[in-house]
């Protein structure tokens, strides 16, 4: 029989920690402001669109990644709670856990798409 040992106090600190990670959003909150138009000409018209496709893509991967973040906070916090209250018949429900935080991980990073676009 195997058996499994978890800090639990160092995960819900982890846990506490990545969910602080994104707690200041105030540069992002800066960028969500209406910003002057550069100019009325074509070239200035076409960079306009361009700036500002930048800068709301650099907002919604913020916001994506303090949604993300707070997810796997909430999750390492159930992982260890249940971890706290398990018995030998409750080990499956962890396991379900996990593989819902990894599903929901994977699904949030592919959803970022490529931050070279």
């Amino acid at each position: 029989m195997t058996t499994t040992n978890i800090n639990v106090e160092a995960v819900k600190d982890s846990a506490a920690n990545l969910g602080r990670i994104m707690d200041d959003m105030s540069a992002f909150n800066a960028l969500r402001a209406s910003f002057p138009s550069i100019g009325n000409f074509d070239l200035a018209q076409q960079l306009q669109v361009i700036i500002d496709d930048r800068r709301n893509g650099v907002v919604a991967h913020a916001d994506q990644l303090r949604i993300s973040l707070d997810e796997i906070s909430a999750a390492l916090n159930q992982i260890a709670t249940n971890v706290e209250n398990i018995d030998n018949g409750n080990a499956a429900a962890i396991l379900a856990v996990v593989a819902d935080l990894r599903t929901r991980v994977s699904e949030d990073l592919a959803g970022l798409g490529d931050p070279a676009s």
